[in-house]
């Protein structure tokens, strides 16, 4: 879906907001961007993630819990997404369940940016 070098940004405030955004920077440009295609924006799409929200971290569980109230689907906003994470030094690595069964695990870590 992101390809293999993934390119994105996770940003926590600290009066709780959270925006998250991941793209396959490998995805192929429009060949009209006034006039994409159907193909172009299913492209798009599916090499995107994106959503902003709110957030509360359980530290004693290592649970992160976002709360999305805008998103790149409609399906996700207003949901409850909660993961467990741990610190590596300068990474933060967050393992969400998946309800894929052709999905093992994902592993999303993500460095901080000085």
């Amino acid at each position: 879906m992101f390809g293999a070098h993934a390119k994105g940004f996770l940003m926590y405030e600290p009066d709780g907001h959270m925006c998250a955004e991941v793209m396959n920077p490998d995805r192929p440009a429009w060949k009209k961007p006034q006039k994409p295609t159907s193909d172009d924006k299913v492209t798009s799409f599916d090499g995107f993630l994106g959503y902003c929200g709110t957030y509360t971290l359980d530290a004693q569980r290592s649970i992160l819990t976002h709360f999305p109230s805008v998103a790149w689907t409609p399906d996700y906003v207003g949901t409850s997404q909660s993961r467990p994470f741990h610190f590596e030094g300068e990474y933060l690595i967050i393992t969400p369940v998946s309800n894929d069964p052709n999905i093992a695990k994902h592993v999303l870590t993500w460095k901080r940016v000085q």
